[in-house]
């Protein structure tokens, strides 16, 4: 196999290129803001806002999230990583999913503007 390698001339300052410092790496591009899309302002193309959920179905969803997290735990691992007994852990969760509903709750009418 051959290696290729440029013979080491001294440069016209009398360093040699192996002995010569890297040079800098250019400065930083300043960032000139989003390019990407124009955010949708009021209706769409066609016309239509999308659909705002309401309580009912935000709820739902949060609920069906909770369970599948709820279905993925370890709870025998997690009790045990918390010492504690897997029947607290498992009361625990359902009192988090019943606070979350209720902050789901709480959340949605603050942002309807209702008391």
């Amino acid at each position: 196999m051959v290696k290729h390698q440029l013979p080491e001339s001294p440069d016209p300052s009398g360093n040699s290129p192996s002995a010569s410092p890297s040079p800098s790496p250019p400065p930083p591009k300043k960032s000139r803001g989003n390019k990407g899309a124009p955010k949708a302002k009021g209706p769409t193309k066609a016309g239509i806002k999308p659909k705002i959920w309401d309580t009912a179905q935000t709820i739902t969803l949060l609920e069906a999230v909770f369970d599948a997290a709820s279905k993925t735990i370890d709870k025998e691992a997690l009790a045990t990583q918390l010492g504690v007994s897997k029947q607290s852990v498992g009361d625990q969760l359902v009192k988090n999913r019943n606070n979350l509903r209720k902050l789901a709750i709480d959340l949605v009418r603050a942002k309807k503007g209702g008391a």
